[in-house]
């Protein structure tokens, strides 16, 4: 008897990264991994149309007051479009959460793909 995922055929990853901070080998480690489309991008417009990815992964110096995740939650709800926030320390994870993060990573504490990967698996089959 087959079973069913609800892993998603290719899951579509944005990295939200106006520095360029997100080591290449984090972004390659989940297109190999997890067979998936990451897009890096400066910055995300919310222009009243869903963002096509299923999980987003925002690097808090790109959007160090979080704004622009305040404002995607004012347009979508959390389980609409996943929101994974890098910081480089674990006392911003309230504020992340409180802005809509789904999940927070400490850059400190997980310098390796290992724990992003499975973030972003997590919450791509979660929707």
């Amino acid at each position: 008897m087959a079973t069913m995922s609800s892993r998603p055929g290719c899951i579509r990853v944005a990295v939200i990264d106006r520095d360029r901070r997100t080591p290449i080998e984090i972004i390659e480690w989940i297109r190999h991994r997890l067979g998936a489309e990451v897009s890096v991008v400066d910055e995300m417009h919310l222009n009243g149309v869903r963002p096509p990815f299923h999980v987003v992964v925002l690097d808090q110096g790109s959007d160090p007051k979080l704004e622009w995740l305040w404002q995607l939650r004012e347009k979508w709800s959390e389980q609409d479009l996943p929101v994974i926030v890098v910081g480089d320390s674990d006392e911003l994870e309230v504020a992340a959460v409180r802005a809509g993060a789904s999940r927070f990573l400490d850059r400190s504490l997980h310098p390796g793909p290992d724990f992003l990967e499975k973030l972003v698996y997590g919450l791509a089959c979660e929707r």
